[in-house]
């Protein structure tokens, strides 16, 4: 079951049942701000870009809450066959 909250300083929030943050189909939360944020089970993780998209244009890489540097990201990917 996922739980999806709205709140004053965020667009929505996903929550698994542990009430770790937790999305497989798109975006876990927004903040009002524009940052955006991908998670699965409470770790950052997205297969197909990048887990943390700043406002100011900044692009974060990880896979399961491990951060890579974006070509070294799209080598994983390609090599565990997400994509």
């Amino acid at each position: 079951m996922i739980i999806k909250f709205n709140f004053f300083d965020v667009k929505c929030i996903y929550y698994n049942n542990d009430l770790k943050y937790h999305r497989l189909d798109g975006l876990c939360y927004e903040d009002f701000n524009g940052d955006k944020f991908w998670f699965k089970n409470g770790n950052r993780h997205r297969e197909d870009g990048p887990a943390i998209e700043w406002s100011d244009g900044d692009r974060w890489f990880f896979i399961n809450g491990n951060r890579y540097e974006e070509k070294e990201y799209w080598g994983i990917i390609r090599f565990k066959g997400y994509l």
